[in-house]
């Protein structure tokens, strides 16, 4: 029953390496200090000049003036320009640099450490340049880590757990079984192709495309473009203005632009997929995916085998691999960590605790080295992220006891809850520090 997702994953892989970005985009980067660089991003005239031409049709169109019918051309041009110009920033911005940016930075190895800052927007002759200023980590000195001497902890042998990983095992294949695996349903992971297109459904840019990922959900928010693609199966295109890459559903309706969105793939909601597991993990038989799962039902003190296991391998690489986080980046981090906090509904509880401050303080630069240090070992290693990866990180956060497998999840804060679409890119660099972790313990552990 896992063959048709597999074929859907192929096909991702596929779509993905067609991608086709110059001559309309280029990078340039430099260095301004030990923990900072500059990034450029260039859009060519070419493509600015295609989607401003665009973007003032849908003005004549949409805007009204007393007295007047269909707005002439000279019109439009005259009278808002600089509302089309904020918008194509905008649509550029969103459509076109981040996504480029983040794939950018991590093929050409940058250690990057918290999101990039858009610093100036620029027009030019050749184009519209976004300058971004990146927080980079510090070089870190490897050892030969395969080496080190871990000892991972024990799971508990309490009577009825194996039972109660069989009967866990045995529900989700059972649910797997179940049809509709090429059609969208609520909970579903959703991953599909986006292209701009005009009034005639033709491509504006044609050899241009991004793959994006979206939870077909929203119990408090619910993004349109989810009721726009609930039904639809695998391989189905639809056009649709549906489409928003932030939780500002209501864009100036100028910036309703047209999409085609063919449906690549699906990673179910409803069900883990074992073989997902299989492929996360190197898992090669049913004893071996028991013993993986009890990670997560194995607790002590609170704390699941597995989620000890990640805490003791921080730990002896720490003591192996010492560095420190520079201040300025410790203070970005807080703010990122206090501003997620906020948004969850205990936050008034943690607020509090006296030393809740200092928690903060301590958990953020926690979190900073742990990303810095499995950054610098990815692109060591050259840990590659492919769909299949994706898809299967995404597939593990839809039970919540298999959720535990997950370390690096922060990013996805809101995701799930206020759906949004998803830059491949930006699943990469999760599902990447994921990968990479589970790399390490495969060594340390085998």
């Amino acid at each position: 029953m896992e063959q048709p997702a597999e074929r859907q994953l192929s096909l991702v892989s596929m779509q993905e390496s067609k991608k086709f970005i110059e001559p309309y985009l280029s990078l340039k980067l430099t260095t301004t200090s030990s923990h900072l660089m500059q990034a450029t991003v260039m859009v060519t005239s070419q493509v600015c000049q295609v989607l401003r031409k665009h973007t003032m049709q849908l003005y004549r169109k949409r805007a009204k003036s007393p007295g007047m019918g269909v707005l002439p051309i000279s019109y439009v041009e005259k009278n808002y320009s600089g509302e089309i110009a904020d918008d194509l920033r905008t649509l550029l911005y969103r459509y076109f640099v981040i996504d480029y940016l983040y794939d950018e930075l991590i093929t050409r190895k940058v250690h990057l450490v918290n999101d990039p800052r858009i610093e100036a927007i620029k027009t030019t002759d050749e184009g519209i340049e976004f300058t971004f200023d990146i927080s980079i980590g510090p070089p870190i000195r490897l050892r030969e880590w395969k080496h080190f001497a871990f000892k991972p902890p024990k799971r508990k042998n309490y009577k009825d757990l194996d039972k109660q990983v069989d009967s866990f095992i045995k529900s989700h294949q059972e649910r797997s079984r179940k049809k509709y695996a090429n059609t969208i349903q609520e909970g579903d992971w959703v991953c599909f192709n986006a292209k701009l297109v005009d009034e005639h459904q033709q491509a504006l840019i044609p050899k241009y495309t991004n793959t994006y990922w979206i939870k077909a959900a929203g119990q408090t928010i619910r993004h349109p473009l989810v009721d726009a693609i609930v039904g639809h199966e695998v391989g189905e295109t639809i056009i649709t203005d549906q489409f928003s890459l932030t939780h500002e559903f209501a864009d100036h309706m100028h910036n309703q632009q047209a999409y085609a969105l063919t449906i690549i793939s699906i990673s179910k909601g409803s069900h883990l997929a074992i073989d997902a597991l299989k492929h996360m993990f190197k898992l090669a038989n049913k004893a071996a995916v028991h013993e993986k799962v009890i990670e997560v039902f194995s607790y002590r003190n609170d704390l699941s085998q597995r989620r000890t296991m990640i805490e003791e391998m921080f730990h002896l690489f720490f003591s192996k691999h010492r560095f420190e986080v520079p201040k300025h980046l410790a203070l970005r981090k807080q703010k990122e960590l206090l501003s997620s906090l906020k948004r969850r509904p205990d936050y008034h509880a943690y607020r509090k605790d006296k030393n809740f401050l200092k928690h903060v303080v301590a958990l953020s630069e926690q979190q900073l080295k742990e990303e810095m240090l499995i950054d610098q070992i990815s692109a060591h290693d050259k840990v590659k992220v492919d769909a299949k990866d994706i898809a299967g990180y995404l597939n593990v956060l839809s039970d919540d006891r298999a959720r535990e497998f997950i370390y690096f999840r922060r990013a996805l804060d809101g995701a799930e809850d206020y759906p949004s679409p998803l830059q491949s890119s930006t699943l990469k660099q999760i599902c990447r520090r994921e990968k990479t972790l589970n790399y390490i313990l495969h060594h340390l552990t085998r």
